[in-house]
């Protein structure tokens, strides 16, 4: 019977540490697969295409609420991209 108990505990504990923190990460990877598109626009001279995909990676980093360091380098980025644009134009 005790280890029936102590079974059913793991399982439990397992399913909540499943769903609390792993699909956390998950959506943690959305952000940054976002921010490595832009990157890739960024890197083939499409500037304005980046922009816009830095501003999908910020909205899913607000939606998500985490990983404050790649919101900080994201913004830095669309300052960047915004000053070059400016450039070009000028």
């Amino acid at each position: 019977m005790f280890v029936l108990y102590t079974t059913a505990t793991a399982l439990i504990l397992f399913l909540l540490f499943y769903f609390f923190y792993l699909r956390r990460l998950r959506r943690y990877s959305n952000s940054v697969k976002f921010f490595h598109i832009a990157l890739k626009s960024e890197n083939d001279c499409n500037f304005e295409l980046a922009i816009s995909q830095y501003h999908t990676a910020l909205a899913e980093i607000k939606r998500t609420g985490n990983n404050f360091r790649l919101k900080t380098k994201i913004l830095e980025k669309i300052k960047l991209l915004k000053i070059v644009l400016q450039y070009q134009k000028g």
